[in-house]
């Protein structure tokens, strides 16, 4: 399937698979010469502002979009241009050397063009969009993100990306449309948010099982 940039905001809206995330998650008890090392990161204080707003903050301003961010939020630089905000240290380290160092998503075949159109499904706090924006000019992203608290810190970093919306959706079968969709928040393991708890509970299991000696996450 391949979307024009002019087709993208509209079919991202009106897809029949596209339906709204939950208003209320559950909760559970985290370039151009990229470095190799992990960006720096340091809490968010008060003081802290953005200066641009996004295409989806209903007119409320820039500051909400600090206000609306999870507890536990810490701005990070990784000293070649990119400033971003993060739920998880240990999460974004991965994350970031996987996306800016190793480009482990641009293997296969898949490449990047300035100008093109970029659908990220289940975005999380959107490093993969900042890394194209930044290799890239032009782009259009369409960044989509299902948990409520990974949105909030995903609308907040694309807030000064050109060409960037940002949507709460979770994508499912046309059949079920409009049902409540409840997605399951981690915050000590952003990136294993999910719909299914009980899944996800037997796969700690089995890891615990396998790997006695690794760290509780």
């Amino acid at each position: 399937m391949s979307l024009q940039p002019e087709q993208a905001s509209r079919k991202s809206e009106d897809h029949p698979a596209a339906v709204s995330a939950p208003l209320l998650a559950m909760h559970s008890q985290s370039p151009l010469a990229p470095t190799d090392s992990s960006p720096e990161c340091s809490p968010l204080g008060e003081s802290e502002t953005l200066s641009a707003q996004d295409s989806d903050n209903g007119g409320a301003g820039t500051s909400s979009l600090l206000t609306d961010l999870p507890a536990g939020c810490s701005l990070c630089d990784d000293g070649a241009g990119t400033a971003f905000l993060q739920l998880d240290a240990d999460e974004t380290d991965f994350l970031y050397h996987e996306i800016f160092v190793l480009r482990s998503y641009e293997h296969g075949g898949i490449t990047l063009t300035d100008g093109a159109c970029v659908v990220d499904i289940g975005a999380n706090i959107g490093l993969f969009a900042l890394h194209c924006a930044r290799q890239h000019r032009g782009l259009r992203i369409v960044a989509i993100e299902p948990v409520p608290e990974i949105f909030a810190v995903l609308r907040a970093n694309l807030a000064e990306t050109a060409d960037s919306i940002v949507r709460r959706y979770a994508i499912g079968n046309p059949a079920r449309e409009g049902e409540l969709v409840v997605m399951h928040f981690y915050a000590n393991s952003p990136g294993e948010s999910t719909r299914f708890a009980a899944e996800r509970a037997g796969q700690a299991l089995a890891l615990a099982r396998a790997c006695p000696d690794a760290p509780d996450r």
